[in-house]
């Protein structure tokens, strides 16, 4: 799954299947994060909609910092 923002890449997650752990098959990992996403250590989602939550949250995150940094 490719997450947008607008035209912007953020995020690219995959559904793990059984060939890589049974543990873990069904949940969606992190592969990569790009721009807000970009500094986070890979994730292990149950849902892709807890993924999207995850891309959310850096976001408002990202937004923040830079809000902070604009006043100081």
């Amino acid at each position: 799954m490719l997450v947008y923002l607008d035209k912007t890449l953020l995020a690219v997650v995959t559904q793990l299947r059984n060939s890589v752990s049974e543990e873990f098959a069904g949940r969606w990992f992190l592969e990569a994060g790009f721009g807000p996403c970009s500094h986070r250590a890979p994730e292990v989602f149950e849902t892709a909609e807890d993924a999207k939550r995850w891309v959310r949250g850096c976001i408002e995150e990202d937004a923040a910092v830079w809000e902070h940094e604009a006043v100081a």
